[in-house]
């Protein structure tokens, strides 16, 4: 989370989540708190800084320094838990491709595991963020799961000019949907995509009814 944003009333359920993995025979839930993490507060952390050129972008253009966080937290929690494999939703795109970054350039011994991501029977790719859309929101939201599988679909027919599927792929969008980014990058580098290709990422963020939203398509 960055300055401004909602981290105060982020949906917070870890009785229901320990119960769901309960059920899925999960042995160990490790939920440390705040001052477990950071005895001597963020302020005074050494921290982990991604490359300018994978963290200043897509997300990373709105949200300062929210990768440096993340890259901290997450290897603080490998470094606790020393896990075999680690598992991250394709969902925020970016973030996967970081901490794999991350885990190889710092000989961080686990394998990141991408997660295919889960959508709700009307196509909506599930996030706590998906809490605070009315039903009439949420309506407008599945426009934005229409048009990355517009851009798919199009690429799939021999559409392989980015400009061309992101151009189509806008059309989709409903007109109360404000765009923060439609973009096309390659998935292990995150540089920009001209042509696209398999494992081109299609990603976009949008904010409706001031709820931010963020889904993506990797081109197989």
């Amino acid at each position: 989370f960055g300055p401004n944003e909602d981290f105060d009333k982020y949906p917070r359920q870890l009785q229901k989540d320990a119960e769901v993995c309960r059920n899925l025979g999960v042995d160990i839930v490790f939920a440390p708190t705040p001052s477990e993490m950071y005895p001597d507060g963020r302020d005074n952390l050494t921290t982990v800084v991604p490359p300018a050129n994978y963290q200043e972008k897509l997300c990373g253009k709105t949200r300062k320094g929210h990768f440096n966080g993340v890259a901290t937290v997450v290897l603080k929690l490998f470094n606790i838990v020393s896990p075999d494999k680690a598992y991250f939703g394709q969902k925020d795109a970016q973030q996967l491709v970081i901490i794999r970054k991350m885990a190889a350039d710092l000989n961080v011994p686990v394998e990141i595991v991408g997660c295919p991501i889960v959508r709700d029977a009307d196509g909506l790719a599930c996030s706590s963020r998906n809490t605070y859309l009315t039903p009439e929101s949420r309506a407008k939201a599945l426009s934005l799961n229409r048009a990355l599988k517009t851009a798919e679909s199009l690429y799939k027919s021999g559409v392989a000019q980015a400009d061309r599927l992101l151009e189509e792929a806008k059309k989709q969008l409903h007109p109360d949907i404000e765009l923060e980014y439609l973009e096309t990058m390659d998935f292990e580098t995150l540089e920009p995509v001209e042509t696209v290709k398999p494992n081109t990422l299609i990603a976009c963020a949008v904010r409706l009814d001031g709820v931010r939203l963020i889904d993506n398509v990797i081109i197989v």
